[in-house]
């Protein structure tokens, strides 16, 4: 009995030790960790009780929103009046929203932005033009700083800045057609006797009687039996300011066999502002001592020559703004004799004469005016030919006349300057010819017609429509037109703004615009459309259009009204099912036939476009 105890405690101590063995193994755990943590490293631990598990929150990433930059952040540009100043801003999103608004304030100068609006990814840019359009009387080194807002069109948050400053530097060379422009004459002259084979100098005094500054003003003189000393005969004045005078001094020398007057020839080059450039061409007589022998003494004078006249044109102006390819416009000339002699027998010759017959020893030219070889390539005398006289004009004479002129149908857009030539004769009988030139501009205007592509009818008050728009090209070359804006008072407007952009010629642009008319009546609409012509000066085509608006109907003329807000009529009313009725459904069920009960009659509901306000509509249908 005790060999068979022991014999059991062996056993039971083995299956207990077995049972440690096998059922408690070395367990390896690891911590749970979130997403590929590198720092953290699995390690194996031997336990038997249940391992607590190791956890790794993430740390959240914050989302930038609206965050952008714009680069320049400030710029100054400088422009004539009337013409447009660009700048160019970029626009860079550096956060997750995709959408940025564009705001641009200025004081009393228009300035707009092109786009209003940008869509740009993360990381994307984009550039905006900001434009300021300069006004045509801006005064000389007038300035407006146009403030471009950007900000952030979810919440506002992001608000970037930039200051665009636009300068106005020179007055504009597209100001009404007249006398803007300088004139630099001889304004006297110091006639001293000259002796033969003698040095001497010329005295003369220059004026600029135009109304703007000459630049850059060269002198340059020639003659006949005279030459100049030192210089080469070229002076230099630089700049000669409107209304002031100039005095210069030329060393000359007279030949040996000077006799009689001596005529010396004084040209005249400058320009104006804008850079156009001037010239004007004079002829002074000097009085000379006869040579007789060798003794050295000197005859009296054998004579004099009168001062010359000078006819110049101090002022010009179109009655047309502006000149087109094929208009007619008459052209007011302002003429004045400056010089010092009276002018006679006075020929003005449009476009310039060819020729002003021969002039010799003195005495008065047989032949005509030549006019027939004039440049009239542009601009055309109508009604008359290109000589017009003008009888005598004595010194210091002013008066005017008018030409009707004719714009060349093929003439292209630009500035032409057109050749006036005036031929007399002086108080000995010499023929002379003074040359002038005027400029006058041509535009080519876009020339649109603003229409309805189909009738408006059915217009009510305070009820929505439509306003089928139309904008076609009727002239003979393309237009770029910018935003069409429509608007009218008495009535709600929305999409009522668009840009055109190119039209081709005979091409058209279609716009709907919708309206909720307040009264009824005619209702004019104003329709403008803005564009740059062919000066850059920003203009504005405006026509008016016209549509007829009804008095609403009264509610209970209509009837019962449908989703839509459009009459439907009456529906009628379901019937009560009789006794026998019920028993006849009863026996077509009893037999296998339909028993259902019969469905309501619904009225025939007419389309939409057929359904008119009719007074009584209800009663109609109920019958």
């Amino acid at each position: 009995m005790k060999t068979s105890r022991k014999i059991f405690s062996i056993l039971t101590a083995l299956t207990l030790f077995s049972g440690a063995l096998f059922f408690n193994p070395v367990q390896v755990v690891y911590a749970q960790e979130g997403p590929e943590d590198p720092t953290l490293t699995p390690t194996p631990t031997n336990t038997v009780a249940p391992t607590a598990t190791k956890t790794h929150t993430p740390v959240p990433v914050s989302d930038p929103g609206f965050d952008f930059g714009i680069s320049p952040a400030s710029d100054e540009r400088w422009a004539r009046p009337g013409e447009i100043v660009n700048f160019s801003v970029q626009v860079t999103n550096r956060g997750s929203a995709d959408t940025i608004n564009v705001a641009v304030t200025v004081s009393d100068w228009n300035a707009w932005a092109t786009p209003g609006s940008l869509s740009l990814a993360a990381g994307a840019s984009a550039s905006v033009t900001i434009s300021l359009a300069i006004p045509d009387d801006a005064a000389l080194g007038a300035s407006r700083t146009v403030t471009a807002t950007f900000t952030s069109a979810g919440d506002g948050s992001v608000t970037s800045q930039a200051n665009l400053t636009g300068r106005a530097v020179t007055p504009t060379a597209t100001a009404p057609i007249g006398s803007n422009r300088p004139l630099v004459v001889i304004d006297g002259y110091d006639d001293e006797v000259v002796k033969p084979g003698k040095n001497f100098d010329l005295d003369l005094t220059f004026a600029n009687k135009g109304s703007t500054n000459a630049s850059n003003v060269v002198i340059t003189y020639t003659g006949t039996g005279i030459y100049p000393r030192d210089n080469g005969g070229v002076q230099v004045i630089g700049t000669l300011k409107a209304g002031k005078k100039s005095s210069k001094t030329q060393p000359m020398s007279a030949g040996y066999d000077l006799t009689g007057p001596a005529p010396v020839t004084v040209a005249v080059s400058y320009t104006d502002p804008q850079g156009t450039a001037y010239t004007e061409t004079f002829t002074i007589s000097l009085k000379v001592y006869g040579y007789y022998g060798s003794g050295g003494s000197y005859a009296t004078p054998t004579g004099t020559v009168s001062p010359r006249p000078q006819l110049v044109v101090t002022g010009y102006e179109s009655n047309l703004d502006p000149l087109q390819p094929g208009l007619t416009f008459s052209l007011h000339l302002e003429i004045e004799n400056q010089g010092s002699a009276d002018a006679r027998s006075v020929a003005m010759v449009v476009g310039g004469a060819s020729s002003a017959g021969d002039s010799v020893s003195g005495t008065p030219s047989p032949g005509g005016v030549g006019g027939a070889g004039s440049d009239l390539t542009n601009f055309a005398p109508l009604g008359s030919s290109n000589v017009v006289y003008l009888k005598d004009v004595h010194a210091s004479q002013k008066l005017q006349t008018d030409l009707q002129l004719i714009v060349n149908v093929n003439t292209n857009p630009g500035a032409y300057p057109l050749k006036i030539s005036f031929v007399y004769d002086d108080v000995k009988g010499n023929r002379l010819i003074d040359d002038q030139v005027i400029t006058l501009l041509v535009y080519s205007l876009p020339q649109v017609e603003v229409s309805f592509y189909t009738s408006v009818e059915g217009l009510m008050v305070g009820q929505p429509g439509m306003l089928p728009l139309q904008v076609t090209n009727l002239g003979r070359k393309s237009a770029v037109l910018g935003t069409m804006r429509v608007s009218a008072k008495g009535a709600e407007l929305t999409n009522n703004s668009s840009l055109v952009g190119v039209l081709d010629t005979g091409g058209y642009y279609t716009f709907d615009v919708s309206i909720v008319p307040q009264k009824a009546g005619t209702l004019p609409l104003q329709v403008s459309i803005n564009y740059t012509d062919d000066f850059n000066k920003v203009r504005t085509i405006t026509q008016e259009l016209e549509v007829e608006v009804m008095d609403a109907p009264p509610e209970d003329m209509l009837g019962p009204l449908g989703p839509d807000g459009m009459p439907l009529g009456e529906v009628p009313m379901q019937a009560s099912e009789t006794f026998w009725q019920k028993l006849l459904r009863f026996i077509k069920g009893l037999i296998g036939l339909d028993s259902a009960a019969p469905e309501q009659a619904m009225p025939e509901v007419p389309p939409v476009e057929e359904r008119m306000p009719v007074k009584g509509l209800g009663a109609l249908l109920k019958g």
